[in-house]
């Protein structure tokens, strides 16, 4: 990063020397939006008709004509970003970044992102692969316009745009993957949380694990993963984190409507960055016409809609990977047992371009179940015996699939069943996916490879890999999967909440607090109500919802202790002039409200006075990086924990759960006074509670006045519907939605979007921020589809000829 400071230092330089000469920079890479140019590559002429939030609308004789001509919108757009999303999923950051992309590097390549992302193309149909290949002919034609001119983070890392191939964003899909899959992380915690407290009461922290038949851990079991930990903090550091942890979609149908059509809205929960992961964009090309959210270097829309279906992705949070402990012949350590015999490692080899000079080789050993990733260590001192272990997950073991046919195939979609085999063509990818239709149908399906184990087993525990006792027993046929079409309620709706199956089987542990799913029920049950018997739902309506901010289970835990207080004053003079601030408080978490900032920092509190005697700090602190993991704790031990769980183990006495209510309520109001001040009325939650939005160059200090955006007070909690996530103990809101997605059938000409940020990545744009506040605000802003509209208000018209 020195030699950025040394690259900016020297651009300021040259403008105290020559005036504008950094304006002219900052100016230079701005794309031409109107125009015509000759792209080779085209067989008719294609338009791109920006519209004024910078959405490009695509006009083409044939879709292959439209992919190039979104790829060469998107590339003007975010050719940066492509440039990143290609090193970073390829594993060679370090050829960006130099040595802090090392971790990174080291992680995606034994997961081979890339080369299970070739397979996947490999496998896939023509047609596909075809609308691939035009979408990177068409980024390619822009890096050959003589009025490209690279963006300024090349400069600054002074690197230079490449041309692109077939293969190089094919990774997004195993990045994709890894984001949904929480399994990599609980399963260790599980493991982890079992040695320190005993199957029975991890048990009873975790119910819906289902404990597992076997433990295999050792009271004195020490844990090693640096592959995953080490690359999971540089992901963090480097602001290329981007976990999918959870997210909200319903449908509501015609009968639950003002207008009599079916509503859609979805907003997909991923870590916060800049320029967004999201860019928006409309497709008209003969027989498709798409529109919604594509992810820069994918063709197709993700999720949005066309002239017939709309859909829209949560995760269903299934249990994808398992960790398996692995024998290594101790006279041959090139084999490892499975099943009861010795087989050989498979090696592969890899070698790691490092900026500034040198590299790194990196040898990967991989098992019949996976590439080797960590070990434990059981027993302690010398006689420690070491346990190598392996990841499956299914990015590797779905062969039969293709996540690129299914998304190609649901922009083609035009009912349910069309819908549903373009849903079983996922594998590896696994959500709920919502579902709404011009003719008022509604649905949702889930996809995705569910894993298939023997009878009355769990995915949370590490299994045994020699002797083939805990092996995987295949995958569940896609008419396991569940499924609802038009349900008698007239609605359907996931926030990464359990799922009927088909019966008894294990599908996850690992679902998220029932805080969001329970208050977007409690509102879609209004419609139609006596509550509601007026008018059904609209558009506002379900904005309204997306952007609700209530908390349940903190208005319960206020109640709770002002019920307490109320009969026994606080002790010390913060909680007590802190505690009539929770008198009256609605349980919503608005920015300017000192009760939610009193309840938020109360309940982060909350978790460490109940856990970190029994788990000790480091586990209760790592717990806490997941906050769904540690919010089903707390919620068990509040409804169902036994007395126990409330007893200090680090004081002679035995706490009640009175006594840790109050001692959670002083500590919180204590480090509250320390942080803002003696006052409580001025704790308004947004001061404690803020978002910035942070381009991965950003994170160094000189860059960040010029790439960054904010930081702006956030409402909102971990676990309301419009969700905003910090980590413990931190300030900085990083996770939430990344866009928000309304579609009302009764106005089939456009959708209602929004994205973080805005659609360009260039810093000089006007685009690259002119949704920023809409989003703040929770507004959306329309998405069309008829040209007359996009004409209205389009910025201008670029024509590519062949």
């Amino acid at each position: 990063m020195s030699r950025i400071k040394k690259i900016l230092i020297s651009l300021l330089g040259l403008a105290a020397l020559a005036g504008g000469t950094v304006y002219h920079l900052h100016r230079r890479p701005l794309p031409p939006l109107s125009g015509e140019y000759q792209a080779a590559g085209l067989s008719a002429p294609v338009e791109i008709v920006r519209d004024s939030w910078g959405t490009p609308h695509i006009f083409a004789a044939n879709r292959q004509d439209a992919y190039f001509a979104l790829g060469y919108a998107v590339a003007q757009d975010r050719l940066f970003q492509l440039h990143l999303v290609k090193h970073l999923t390829q594993g060679r950051l370090a050829e960006l970044v130099g040595p802090p992309g090392l971790e990174l590097d080291r992680l995606h390549r034994t997961l081979d992102l890339h080369g299970n992302g070739i397979r996947m193309l490999e496998r896939s149909s023509q047609d596909t692969r075809a609308s691939i290949r035009s979408y990177v002919s068409g980024i390619n034609a822009w890096l050959e316009n003589p009025d490209m001119k690279p963006p300024v983070e090349f400069l600054l890392l002074g690197t230079s745009p490449e041309p692109f191939r077939e293969d190089d964003f094919v990774g997004l899909i195993g990045m994709m993957t890894w984001a949904l899959n929480p399994g990599w992380f609980f399963d260790r915690i599980y493991e982890r949380v079992q040695t320190a407290v005993g199957p029975e009461r991890a048990a009873e922290l975790f119910p819906l694990s289902r404990g597992g038949p076997r433990p295999v851990f050792l009271p004195q079991t020490v844990f090693r993963f640096p592959l995953l930990d080490n690359a999971q903090a540089a992901a963090q550091a480097l602001g290329m984190s981007f976990q999918a942890g959870a997210s909200n979609n319903w449908v509501v149908s015609p009968e639950k409507t003002a207008s009599g059509a079916a509503l859609l809205a979805n907003d997909p929960h991923l870590d916060h960055a800049l320029p967004s992961l999201w860019y928006q964009a409309h497709i008209s090309a003969g027989g498709l016409e798409a529109a919604g959210m594509t992810m820069p270097g994918f063709p197709f829309v993700v999720i949005g809609r066309n002239r017939d279906i709309a859909w829209g992705m949560t995760n269903v949070m299934a249990d994808a990977s398992d960790f398996f402990l692995e024998r290594l012949n101790p006279e041959n350590q090139g084999q490892v047992m499975h099943q009861g015999r010795w087989v050989p490692l498979e090696t592969r080899e890899e070698t790691i371009s490092i900026k500034g000079g040198g590299e790194e080789r990196l040898v990967i050993r991989t098992t019949p179940h996976g590439p080797l990733i960590g070990e434990l260590f059981q027993g302690l001192g010398q006689a420690a015996e070491m346990q190598p272990v392996s990841l499956q997950w299914v990015l590797e073991k779905s062969t039969q699939t293709s996540e690129l046919d299914a998304f190609n195939m649901l922009n083609h979609a035009r009912d349910w069943d069309e819908f549903r085999r373009a849903c079983s063509r996922f594998g590896a990818v696994s959500n709920n996916i919502a579902y709404a239709d011009r003719q008022g149908h509604i649905g949702m399906q889930a996809s995705g490879a569910l894993v298939q184990l023997p009878p009355d087993d769990t995915g949370t525990r590490y299994r045994r890999g020699w002797d083939g006792s805990d092996e995987w027993q295949g995958f569940h046929p896609f008419s396991f999967n569940p499924r609802r079409f038009d349900p008698p309620g007239g609605w359907a709706a996931s926030a990464n909440n359990p799922l009927l199956s088909g019966g008894n089987e294990y599908i996850s542990a690992y679902w998220e607090p029932q805080d969001r799913f329970d208050m977007i029920v409690s509102e879609l049950s209004r419609a139609g109500n006596a509550n509601r018997p007026e008018k059904g739902f609209t558009a506002e309506d379900m904005r309204q919802l997306q952007n609700n901010i209530s908390w349940p289970l903190g208005l319960r835990l206020s109640a709770e202790v002002a019920a307490i207080h109320r009969l026994n004053p606080p002790g010390g003079e913060a909680a007590r002039l802190a505690l009539p601030l929770l008198e009256g408080w609605d349980g919503r978490m608005d920015a300017a409200s000192p009760a939610a900032a009193i309840m938020a920092v109360f309940y982060r509190h909350l978790f460490h006075t109940l856990f970190d005697d029994e788990l000790g700090g480091e586990l209760a602190a790592d717990i806490r990086k997941k906050d769904n993991v540690s919010a089903l704790m707390i919620r068990q031990v509040l409804d169902e924990g036994p007395a126990w769980w409330f007893d200090r183990q680090d004081t002679p006495g035995q706490e009640s759960r009175e006594d840790i209510m109050r001692i959670t309520f002083r500590a919180a109001t204590e480090e509250l006074e320390a942080a803002l001040g003696r006052d409580p009325a001025k704790w308004e939650y947004g001061r404690i509670h803020s978002l910035e939005f942070t381009h991965p160059l950003g994170r160094v200090k000189a860059l960040a006045p010029y790439f960054n955006l904010g930081p702006f007070p956030m409402a909102g909690h971990a676990q309301t519907v419009a969700k905003a996530q910090a980590h413990d103990g931190e300030t900085g809101v990083y996770h939430g939605p990344g866009m928000r997605m309304i579609v009302d059938w009764s106005q089939p000409d456009r959708a209602w979007t929004v994205i973080t940020n805005g659609q360009s990545g260039i810093r000089a744009s006007e685009f690259y921020d002119n949704m920023t506040q809409y989003w703040l605000q929770g507004r959306h802003v329309p998405l069309y589809m008829e040209r007359e509209d996009i004409e209205k208000n389009q910025v201008g018209t670029l024509v590519l000829r062949p």
